[in-house]
């Protein structure tokens, strides 16, 4: 089954099929194990030190920062969905953001 939000999130225009959810064996449905975390990683640099205090705003920090090769919390996402480590709905749920 191709999920509606597939081509959308891949920016593809071929469809994607992704893996479904799967709860988790008896009787570990509570807790943290097993769980997949979505990381934004930017690493700092004169230049982005430069824009902060240059009292840039956040969309202009975040582009910015997107420019010199800062992980997002949703592309970090997207490959772990990508890598069937995820679905869809948790990446659109976590990471939904405007930016």
């Amino acid at each position: 089954m191709i999920h509606p939000c597939s081509i959308a999130l891949a920016g593809l225009l071929t469809p994607v099929i992704f893996a479904s959810a799967r709860l988790p064996p008896e009787p570990c449905q509570t807790g943290y194990r097993g769980r997949v975390a979505f990381y934004e990683v930017m690493n700092g640099s004169p230049a982005l030190g430069e824009a902060i205090l240059g009292q840039k705003s956040m969309q202009e920090l975040y582009s910015f920062s997107v420019s010199q090769g800062m992980i997002t919390l949703f592309a970090d996402g997207m490959r772990k969905v990508v890598e069937g480590l995820t679905t869809p709905e948790e990446l659109l749920r976590v990471a939904n953001t405007t930016m």
